[in-house]
């Protein structure tokens, strides 16, 4: 006897959740299991992720700047004076 999920909406794999995010397989599998991203477990080996999902990382976690960008190239030629005092 087979059970049927009733799904509404478009559901993903990690993997095409990867590719839709530009992210590695396996990032994408750290943020389900760290939670950052919204997955529905559908067995052992299977996360499904729905589009609103994928969206909502993308807002949240993606473009967010890393290291602040140095500030022009002024301060790269006061900080080489300073330092070859």
């Amino acid at each position: 006897m087979a059970v049927g999920i009733e799904v509404e909406g478009t559901f993903y794999t990690t993997a095409q959740a990867a590719a839709a995010l530009g992210l590695s397989h396996d990032r994408v599998r750290g943020a389900v299991r760290e939670g950052t991203l919204k997955a529905t477990k559908v067995n052992a080996r299977l996360n499904l992720i729905s589009a609103e999902a994928i969206e909502e990382y993308r807002r949240h976690h993606l473009g967010r700047p890393g290291r602040p960008r140095r500030k022009s190239d002024d301060s790269n030629a006061s900080s080489a004076a300073r330092s070859a005092s």
